[in-house]
């Protein structure tokens, strides 16, 4: 394809869809692959995922929609990426990007996280993917599971550590009252993660790990206990 058609095609691509099957903007990703800098690129994350080493790395990057953390992961040195969505639109626009800025060592397929069979990678990126809903519908323990089932190594994933659900979740669109938010993260994930006015999400997850993980907060050990959403390099110590 050449360089109108890439541009063309990747018009029609990116007219066809909207947020949430398209959260990233292409330009983003552009930038990435041009120049290799994120500056005015990304969330407040993302300078924390630059402390991921991922040189050499073999990578799983599950909900990748259209490839930007893929990307910079190989901008970075990893050896490659696996990337994988079920929005087709969108990795065909993380194909075309790849093709028009000359970047290898990416593969982009569609696929399910809570569909995949047993094969294991060295490294996995899920980032961006647990949210307020999911946390207050339930959808976060599924969610959760399907991240660490494919880690043969090392998890790099997004997440509130901390939750205020009078501020986090009452306020979503089809909550119920605040009482029955509490009642149901009770029943969903542990009463003895609801203490005082916070719900407790990393210690739910740490507790679902069990031995044999580490979990580190970035930048630093303090944003463990953070209501702000947060990356966190998590690494398999057994084995």
């Amino acid at each position: 394809m050449d360089a109108a058609a890439q541009q063309k095609r990747l018009a029609e691509l990116i007219s066809s869809i909207s947020h949430p099957d398209l959260w990233r903007p292409v330009e983003e990703v552009e930038q990435v692959l041009a120049t290799g800098s994120i500056e005015g690129t990304g969330d407040p994350n993302t300078e924390d995922f630059l402390l991921i080493d991922v040189t050499g790395k073999e990578i799983l990057d599950l909900g990748c929609n259209v490839g930007y953390y893929s990307y910079l992961a190989l901008k970075r040195g990893a050896k490659n990426v696996v990337g994988e969505d079920i929005v087709p639109e969108a990795l065909e626009i993380a194909r075309i990007l790849g093709d028009k800025h000359g970047c290898a060592g990416a593969e982009f397929r569609k696929g399910s996280f809570f569909t995949r069979n047993g094969e294991k990678h060295e490294m996995v990126f899920f980032l961006d993917i647990i949210g307020n809903n999911s946390v207050r519908e339930g959808r976060a323990v599924d969610q959760f599971d399907a991240a660490v089932r494919p880690v043969g190594k090392e998890l790099v994933i997004s997440l509130r550590p901390v939750f205020v659900p009078e501020r986090h979740l009452a306020n979503l669109n089809g909550a119920p009252p605040l009482p029955q938010i509490w009642a149901e993260l009770a029943q969903t994930y542990g009463e003895k993660y609801c203490r005082g006015d916070r719900f407790h999400f990393l210690e739910w997850a740490a507790d679902r790990l069990g031995e044999g993980w580490t979990i580190t907060p970035l930048p630093t050990p303090e944003m463990a206990h953070s209501i702000r959403k947060q990356i966190f390099h998590i690494v398999r110590t057994d084995g």
